[in-house]
């Protein structure tokens, strides 16, 4: 069982496959912080159902944005979480990748994008990794990245992601599917948690139509923290 994080109100990427618009625009008309603080996050894990297994920080934005994102690993990690993290690396640093290798991360995904990409950071990286034994993995899409993924294939994983719809919220070409619809990732259970502590029923709404979680408000000021719901 999952529970992912997003850790900020926005996106500075605007990747054109996200409809980062959608979630920025109805983000704004939430009450409450427009980042996650490393206290209210503390109170949001100490209410996460005890099945969750798996926390995973990619959500709506790039994790990496939040000022708070290492003390944040950090403590989950302490708590005896598998983390995942999703990043782009968005103008990480030499610093910021040792301080993000140092930790014992689950497994790094990093989606390789066309926006004034940083090819020495991801060497460092790949080098950081192999010596901390981490499990890391390179991603691109054939609309973005498909230039560079092939720059570090003999050296790391090396994955193609196909662009979707993101339930309806992006203009592809239609595929159309008999029977069920399942998570294409079986990520079964996987609220997604916003800065202010509302939980909404998956990454892909970005238009926080489905809220599923409510937050107790002002957060940090409530022990009582936040209400997660999984159904």
């Amino acid at each position: 069982m999952h529970v992912e994080f997003t850790l900020t109100s926005a996106c500075p990427m605007l990747c054109r496959y996200c409809p980062q618009d959608k979630y920025i625009r109805a983000y704004a008309q939430r009450p409450g912080p427009r980042a996650t603080s490393l206290e209210d996050y503390k109170t949001m894990l100490s209410h996460i159902d005890h099945l969750t297994e798996n926390i995973d920080f990619s959500g709506y934005t790039e994790p990496l944005v939040n000022p708070f994102w290492y003390s944040i690993f950090q403590h989950t990690i302490e708590q005896g979480y598998f983390l995942t993290l999703y990043s782009t690396l968005y103008q990480a640093t030499m610093e910021d990748i040792e301080k993000l290798t140092s930790l014992d991360i689950g497994k790094i995904y990093i989606h390789l994008t066309n926006h004034k990409p940083d090819m020495s950071i991801n060497r460092y990286l790949i080098t950081r990794s192999k010596a901390r034994h981490l499990d890391l993995t390179f991603v691109y899409f054939e609309e973005d990245g498909m230039n560079i993924g092939p720059q570090f294939s003999d050296q790391i994983s090396c994955d193609k992601w196909t662009v979707h719809s993101r339930a309806g919220n992006v203009d592809v070409n239609p595929r159309y599917i008999r029977g069920s619809v399942l998570c294409c990732e079986e990520r079964y259970m996987c609220n997604i948690v916003l800065p202010n502590g509302d939980v909404h029923i998956c990454c892909m709404d970005f238009p926080l139509q489905y809220m599923i979680g409510i937050r107790v408000s002002p957060l940090s000021r409530q022990k009582s923290g936040l209400y997660l719901v999984h159904g």
